[in-house]
């Protein structure tokens, strides 16, 4: 047996510093220490090395167990316990339609038994009703002389409760209890047996052996009849299955933690609602009622038990399925047979259905066959209150077997669209390649056909605007669309040819009046892509702009100019959410400036961008915006897309870039105060996003735009805003700044110095903002002040 290793004590310790540090005769070495003491030589050395590091011969004190909470949550519940007490947070909860409910109690099913019973539905889903007459069913129940194992529930009022009608009395055990073992069929009950003893698997294959043939033959179930029971471990024990290889009896592969899928539990609730007609008052009677039920029962009970097996394999697909993203058709029927009843109500739940064909030489398949499999099992299709549609991305070869697939595939999308199948499509979204005008008249004739209930509407095209010759390809439509209960429009406009192509070119695009007339009643407009092409749309918004009576939202991406010419012509003031996703110019802040104050009373959200390609200070005055919940605000140095290429964007330096500030209303009974005011100027504010779009370092940056963040900063100390909760300002590996080492004064030898390179007033922002939480404010918190 090894020796047990103890520690040397205090007064050991002090000894051998002692001998180790020596006295008028001299001091002694590690080694004679070692052999004097008796002692290994590295604990010695340990004991001298300690002393010479710490001055000490103590242990250090270890760190202790690491803290389950880290410094951001500590303050969180010092926070919560301070200012909120349990009432506040009860409140809040429930103001957000949260209460507090006692969790459902369910059997754990792990991983394995999932798939097992994936598996057992999917392989019995087909069965025939013949199939499940056949099986003999069987298992084991417990029914109490008093009561029920369960809850009792009753109807009272509130102060009702400790009436005698309203309680349910108990007695120790239940007052007595049986336990029986049964089977049926859908036939009929079989035979039944009372376990008068702790049931084992002798016991459990005594029963069988007594009751389990002369049930099939009760029943006519025949010698080929199949018999069901649970995974309970003596039903499963190898001796029992040797019975059954014994007795030649073909027993049911059945799942574990399965019991809602057998039928014989709703049969042993309906004898448990038979046998509870009457008060039970002792043992005696309560088996005498329990074989009476059992007797009583009729084939009409069990056989419409029986007949449910194939709903109740449905259901363990129903039930996953509606956990699974639908994204086509050909996924939920790949496991449904009758498609009313299985998926009808996950696509409506879902309300997605897409279609997509990849066209390879290899794999050329018939869509007319992919289209008329779904419309074979689609005839309840109307009630559908919403759709989602991926338009496929056709190829666009010349090579005649991939212009027949194409044209052929259009068709059948378009006869399987048609509105004689009582479609009803709320929302559709399209992707496609546009080369040709008969290219954009297939396009459209979804469109056509479904305008009249759509109510969002995509379209992400890739359009040709020359063709081989350098001309303008045309692309227009006979008959105009028009949209009756249209919401929303979202439009993606890419060209094919490179943007320097089409630099400074006069396009004419007679197809895009078209749809600036269709949309006119949207109460959401956004356009993505080409800066260039969007800006030829937004000419034709502009067009008419005293139309658009009910826009709400506003996405744009064009020249700014345009932008703010529509915007400005706009007679609507109720504009909730305005983007613009092109930087705007110095010489387009006036007017974007005036637009503010127009969608002021309104606005919610506002996002754009500014140019820094002018040198030299930027005031930005904004309005008071009452309702703003988010503001984005964005820089960077951009390319004006009217004299340069389209959207590209032009490297350059910190110290080349305009200098920001943001300045808001005086104070209205006098006074030159512009600085911020958030309860009266953003009184709503949720979050803010200040960022560049450009990388530098934060020395570098700070000094050149602290003024910016100066101006969201309230002048006066102590004023605070207490709605924003989300603050995004430029960070560098989650921090706002660093500290950096820089050598001694004038570049001479000395000692070096930690310097600050970040905001300058970064300790005023946890004063300033307190419900803002990410983690380069934590970092603030934890420093106090810079």
């Amino acid at each position: 047996m090894s020796k047990v290793r103890t520690e040397t004590t205090i007064q050991q310790r002090a000894l051998i510093i002692q001998a180790w540090e020596g006295d008028e005769n001299g001091s002694k070495t590690p080694k004679e220490i070692s052999d004097f003491f008796k002692l290994n030589y590295k604990t010695v050395w340990r004991i001298i090395d300690r002393y010479r590091k710490t001055k000490t011969i103590c242990n250090t004190p270890g760190r202790g167990r690491k803290s389950i909470f880290n410094t951001r949550e500590k303050r969180s519940i010092l926070k919560t316990v301070k200012k909120a007490s349990p009432k506040t947070i009860r409140r809040i909860l429930n103001e957000d339609g949260l209460k507090n409910f006692r969790a459902k109690k369910k059997p754990f099913i792990s991983k394995r038994n999932i798939k097992k019973r994936m598996d057992f539905a999917k392989e019995h889903i087909h069965k025939d009703q013949s199939f499940w007459n056949k099986v003999l069913w069987s298992d084991e129940s417990k029914f109490n002389v008093f009561g029920s194992d369960g809850r009792i529930r009753v109807w009272r009022k509130t102060n009702e409760a400790l009436k005698m009608k309203n309680l349910n009395p108990t007695v120790k055990h239940g007052g007595g209890s049986v336990m029986v073992w049964g089977c049926f069929s859908s036939a009929g009950p079989g035979n039944m047996e009372f376990v008068e003893t702790t049931m084992n698997q002798r016991i459990y294959q005594d029963i069988l052996n007594g009751n389990v043939k002369s049930s099939a033959a009760k029943l006519a179930l025949g010698r080929r009849y199949i018999f069901q029971q649970d995974n309970d471990p003596k039903h499963t024990a190898k001796s029992t299955w040797a019975f059954f290889k014994k007795n030649k009896m073909t027993v049911l592969d059945w799942p574990a933690q399965s019991p809602d899928l057998n039928p014989i539990e709703h049969l042993w609730d309906h004898i448990e609602r038979e046998i509870r007609k009457t008060p039970i008052p002792n043992k005696t009677e309560l088996q005498k009622r329990i074989i009476e039920a059992w007797n009583a029962t009729s084939p009409e009970v069990t056989g419409h038990l029986v007949d449910s097996m194939n709903r109740r394999c449905t259901a363990v697909f129903s039930h996953i399925l509606s956990y699974l993203p639908v994204s086509t058709l050909k996924n939920a029927r790949l496991v449904c047979t009758h498609w009313d009843e299985q998926v009808f109500p996950i696509l409506r739940m879902k309300s997605a259905i897409g279609f997509e064909t990849r066209f390879h030489r290899d794999d050329m398949t018939t869509p007319s066959h992919q289209f008329l499999r779904y419309v074979h099992v689609m005839r309840n299709v109307s009630p559908w209150p919403n759709w989602k549609i991926w338009y496929p991305q056709l190829p666009t070869g010349y090579e005649w077997y991939e212009r027949k697939w194409t044209v052929k595939y259009i068709q059948d999308l378009n006869w399987f669209l048609h509105p004689s199948r009582g479609h009803h499509v709320k929302s559709l979204s399209l992707h496609s390649f546009l080369n040709s005008n008969r290219d954009y008249w297939l396009f459209l004739k979804p469109i056509t056909q479904l305008k009249d209930t759509l109510e969002e509407l995509r379209l992400d095209i890739e359009i040709k605007i020359l063709d081989q010759y350098g001309n303008e390809t045309k692309y227009h439509l006979d008959d105009p669309i028009i949209f009756k209960i249209l919401k929303k429009f979202s439009l993606s406009l890419t060209p094919r040819e490179f943007p320097r192509v089409l630099n400074n070119l006069e396009l004419a695009a007679p197809w895009m009046k078209n749809w600036a007339d269709a949309i006119q009643r949207v109460e959401s407009i956004s356009t993505r892509g080409c800066a260039f092409l969007g800006s030829r749309f937004a000419q034709e918004l502009q067009n008419n702009a005293e139309s658009y009576q009910n826009l709400k939202d506003i996405r744009l991406t064009c020249e700014p100019s345009l932008a703010l010419n529509f915007l400005a012509e706009l007679t609507t003031q109720t504009v909730t959410n305005l983007t613009l996703t092109i930087p705007l110019e110095v010489r387009d802040l006036p007017d974007f400036e005036n637009l503010l104050k127009k969608f002021a009373p309104s606005l919610e959200l506002l996002c754009f961008l500014v140019s820094t390609k002018r040198f030299g200070a930027i005031v930005l005055n904004l309005p008071c915006l009452p309702r703003l919940k988010k503001l984005d605000f964005y820089f960077a140095l951009f390319r004006d897309i009217r004299t340069s290429e389209i959207g590209e964007n032009q490297f350059h330096t910190i110290n080349h870039v305009a200098r920001f500030r943001l300045s808001f209303p005086p104070p209205r009974f006098g006074g030159d105060d512009l600085s911020i005011e958030y309860e009266r100027h953003l009184p709503s504010i949720r979050g803010i996003v200040v960022k560049p779009k450009f990388y530098v370092g934060p020395a570098e940056f700070w000094d050149t735009y602290s003024d910016l963040f100066d101006s969201l900063l309230p002048k006066e100390e102590g004023q605070t805003c207490q709605t924003l909760q989300c603050l995004e300002i430029p960070t560098w590996d989650g921090k706002i700044g660093g500290v950096f080492l820089q050598a001694g004064r004038d570049g001479k030898i000395g000692w070096p110095t930690w310097n600050w390179h970040g905001y300058h007033q970064a300790g005023r922002l946890p004063k300033v903002f307190p419900n803002v939480r990410n983690e380069w404010m934590n970092e603030l918190l934890e420093m106090g002040t810079i």
